[in-house]
């Protein structure tokens, strides 16, 4: 019911987020501080967080196309386990043990990788998808241990994957710096393995650029849901509101409309 309501307000909103968004999910629970403070200086308004179920997860993805339309640029980096088989590739939420999946139940606690490539796929300027691996022991039936192959990539999109230690540097040193090329980063670090959009010259980041002053992606998204509520005004759109921000800035007010 919760994601149900946190839905209704997507769809409801008018667009207040930032051009360029981010989502940086890391499971099992740690901190995902060391991904998204470089992602947050250049202005990008970030989501996700870490230990997240695969609701959770995708709740954090639909962020990304919250007002009807894609940021400009997008950036989304998954740190945790993976699984693959001939169909596909998922990220598994919190919590979900590979070795006790199939097939036939992964796509219950995980996050399918090719829906993840078709929202990035719809950012104007460019988006990188960042997957950062953990070992997998056993994946069960029907399926294999990691991301598997890079393939199927959607036309305009990079899709990078290295170890969690070696994505940080990458992020912080070369995708983010202006006029850095992902072409020539990637060549310098050989234990990342990318594919998609790998174009010489061609940087993420323009050059010249200063650091943006960061987003608060929380506020903004309550502020943006809480100004759909309003402009709907009816019982349900403030209960919408209510379910997803019940300790919101705004939550008083919405109770008491």
């Amino acid at each position: 019911m919760r994601l149900v309501a946190l839905v209704l307000a997507l769809v409801l909103a008018t667009p207040v987020f930032a051009e360029r968004r981010a989502v940086v999910i890391e499971n099992p629970a740690a901190s995902p501080a060391a991904l998204g403070p470089a992602l947050e200086s250049r202005g990008f308004a970030v989501f996700g967080g870490a230990g997240l179920s695969a609701a959770a997860m995708r709740a954090a993805l639909a962020r990304l196309l919250a007002d009807g339309a894609p940021a400009e640029r997008i950036v989304v980096v998954l740190a945790g386990q993976f699984v693959h088989s001939d169909a596909g590739a998922w990220y598994l939420g919190q919590g979900v043990q590979p070795g006790t999946q199939s097939i036939a139940t992964i796509g219950g606690g995980a996050i399918d990788l090719a829906s993840v490539y078709l929202i990035a796929a719809l950012a104007p300027a460019g988006a990188v998808v960042v997957l950062a691996e953990e070992e997998v022991a056993a994946a069960g039936t029907g399926l294999a241990p990691g991301v598997g192959a890079l393939a199927d990539i959607p036309q305009g999109i990079t899709v990078i994957r290295g170890p969690k230690a070696e994505v940080a540097q990458f992020l912080d040193r070369d995708l983010l710096r202006p006029g850095a090329t992902l072409h020539a980063a990637l060549a310098a670090r050989p234990r990342l393995e990318a594919a998609g959009l790998l174009l010489p010259g061609l940087a993420f980041i323009p050059a010249g650029e200063a650091p943006q002053p960061p987003v608060d992606a929380i506020a903004a998204a309550e502020a943006r849901d809480w100004a759909a509520a309003r402009r709907v005004d009816t019982t349900a759109a403030y209960d919408a509101f209510l379910a997803a921000w019940p300790a919101g800035q705004n939550a008083a007010a919405a109770r008491a409309a």
